[in-house]
């Protein structure tokens, strides 16, 4: 579940309009999984290192959850790029 949801939240990201994106933190929505594990997804927006930030940002996406009193953290990132038409 947890890596459904980090892949579901990237792809969210890619699909918003690059001039909608803001630098910064996203706290995004708690998601209720099975067997009652709250999965906590969040988002991180930068600059992307050696790129102008009107042309590129770096995306990184983080899903925490808690099972049987054991602490999980699944992560994963990539490049957002501004397409010229």
């Amino acid at each position: 579940e947890a890596q459904q949801i980090l892949a579901n939240t990237l792809e969210d990201f890619r699909q918003r309009s690059f001039d909608g994106l803001v630098v910064g933190p996203y706290q995004l929505d708690p998601v209720m999984g099975q067997l009652g594990v709250v999965y906590k997804p969040r988002a991180q927006l930068r600059a992307l290192a050696g790129a102008e930030v009107d042309r590129a940002l770096e995306l990184e996406v983080e899903v925490e959850w808690s099972f049987r009193s054991r602490d999980y953290r699944l992560r994963a990132g990539t490049a957002l790029w501004r397409v010229q038409q």
